[in-house]
């Protein structure tokens, strides 16, 4: 069984992360194309409850990768007809399996998300977990994100980045006080609220 495989101790991180990436072209196949592949979504999602959270990432690249690939005007359809099922359907919801390795691959596939961040990020943030505050490389991607994903949804963007900052209480994240700004051009009301101005405590001059 797929479960039994990656579940066995001995097998090494590129191996299992080979595996991972494999289960997800798989579903993602069956899905996008009803490949046929021998292969529930209960027994994928088993399979990564199984090889535990270091597994998520690697899947969680995958999904990213394909949603990178597909032409602006596609991404909507594709998030919802393939993506989206697909996550739902096989990443696991034991909250001990969720963690920050996951988290920059995560906000990886929103920022690929295109016209479907709103939708995209009300399936992914209940999954995100807070960075390490000395690095929070995921609030720079943030920072660095496409026009068009702000314009979309500024108060979805500001609580992607409160759910990547966690409870964090070190000063100075880089890259933080370029994604408040953004917001705040956008929508100034938002800079009132208390989820706001607890994030503009925390940025530093970028």
């Amino acid at each position: 069984m797929v479960s039994g495989s990656l579940a066995r101790p001995e097998i090494g991180e590129d191996d299992l992360a080979a595996f991972g990436d494999w289960l997800a072209l798989i579903m993602i196949a069956n899905q996008a194309r009803n490949a046929g592949y021998p292969i529930s979504t209960t027994e994928a999602r088993t399979a990564l409850r199984s090889a535990g959270a270091r597994v998520l990432s690697t899947v969680a690249h995958r999904l990213a990768i394909e949603l990178e690939a597909i032409e602006p005007g596609e991404k909507p359809a594709f998030w919802h007809n393939v993506i989206g099922p697909v996550f739902e359907a096989i990443w696991p919801l034991d909250a001990e399996l969720q963690s920050p390795r996951a988290t920059f691959k995560l906000v990886q596939m929103l920022l690929a998300a295109g016209d479907a961040f709103p939708d995209a990020v009300d399936v992914i943030i209940p999954f995100i977990r807070p960075e390490d505050p000395r690095s929070h490389t995921s609030i720079y991607s943030l920072s660095s994100a496409d026009d068009d994903l702000y314009r979309s949804s500024p108060d979805k963007m500001l609580d992607l980045a409160s759910a990547i900052v966690g409870d964090a209480s070190i000063q100075g994240i880089y890259g933080l006080t370029n994604v408040l700004n953004r917001i705040r051009q956008l929508a100034p009301h938002l800079a009132s609220t208390r989820k706001f101005q607890r994030l503009a405590s925390l940025a530093g001059a970028d």
